[in-house]
């Protein structure tokens, strides 16, 4: 597959295992996909213990990805980040 995923500022509960990410039972899919994370909190957030294809990103590198970054790149939404960020989490 070809896939990048990445969670920012994501509370896990105890559900999530340790390695944090699956490869579906093929060992190359890894190889065309992007797994991340910055900034996980709770139980199942543990940044030692996931596989070794993945990434823990910095800041910086997390800032690509924000909701500012993805929405708003051009201008075109004249809105700040945190209201994005309240009406993807509370939209029907």
């Amino acid at each position: 597959p070809y896939a990048r995923v990445i969670f920012l500022n994501t509370s896990m509960d105890a559900s999530i295992k340790p390695t944090g990410w699956a490869n579906w039972d093929n060992t190359t899919n890894y190889k065309t996909a992007y797994f991340a994370e910055y900034n996980s909190s709770g139980a199942g957030a543990n940044p030692s213990a996931r596989v070794s294809w993945s990434h823990q990103l910095t800041a910086a590198q997390a800032q690509v990805y924000s909701v500012n970054a993805f929405l708003n790149q051009d201008g075109w939404l004249n809105a700040s980040e945190t209201f994005l960020n309240w009406l993807l989490q509370n939209w029907p």
